[in-house]
Formats: C-alpha cells, structure tokens, sequence
C-alpha cells in the first residue's frame, strides 16, 4: 500500500518505532525512511504538519516521566500512541468508521433515537 498522506506516515513510524515515539523521533523516523516524501520541503513547514496531524485526533499521547527526557534533546516530553489498531485506512473507512461509532451513539439513548425518528417520519 502507498502511503499517501501525513497521517498514514506518521502512523507507520509510530509503529514502526514500537508503538510509541516522541515527535522527534517521529521527524527522525520520516527523514530516514521516506526522505522523498519531504524532498524539497523546509524542515519547519513539513514539521509543522507532522504537528499538526498529531493534535488533529488520530493520535494520543501522554507524557513521558523528566527523568527519561535527554537534555538538550529538544524538551519532548511526550509519546505519542495511535488511538486505533494500527491500520492504515482510506478517507471512506474512515469515514465509515466514524459514521458507524456516531450511529452507535445516538441509538444507544432511546428518547433521543425516538424523537429523531419522530422528527424523520414527519418530513
């Protein structure tokens, strides 16, 4: 499978690092392996999106204890886990995915499952 988006490479360093890494090690991860990927990009820019797809919620992260933090390693104090089975997924799983825990949601509290359908049957 071609890695095509951020998310899907941050998620196979993370793997490919044990299942935890800090953001550094995730920059050191993709520098090493998919070099063509940030070819021609300015480290900030690139970074800044690795950043930024980890907060986005695909991703969790808990904080590391000081004593393992290496000084002058740039002050990571932070691993980072992904939040599902490891599985890169296409856009559409995804969105299945996601479609699938909302409708398991809202059907588990019956009053307001009742009042949707209600509110559907009368249009």
């Amino acid at each position: 499978m071609s890695l095509k988006t951020y998310k899907d490479i941050i998620r196979v360093s993370i793997i490919g690092l044990g299942g935890k890494a800090t953001v550094y090690e995730i920059y050191g991860f993709i520098e090493n392996n998919y070099p063509e990927f940030i070819k021609g990009k300015a480290p900030k820019s690139w970074q800044n999106t690795v950043r930024y797809n980890l907060c986005r919620g695909d991703f969790h992260q808990v904080k590391r204890d000081r004593k393992m933090v290496i000084s002058g390693y740039g002050g990571s104090h932070k691993y980072w886990y992904n939040n599902d089975s490891g599985e890169i997924q296409t856009p559409e799983e995804r969105f299945q995915k996601r479609f699938e825990e909302s409708l398991k949601f809202f059907c588990s509290n019956k009053e307001y499952c009742e009042t949707m359908l209600d509110l559907y049957l009368q249009l």
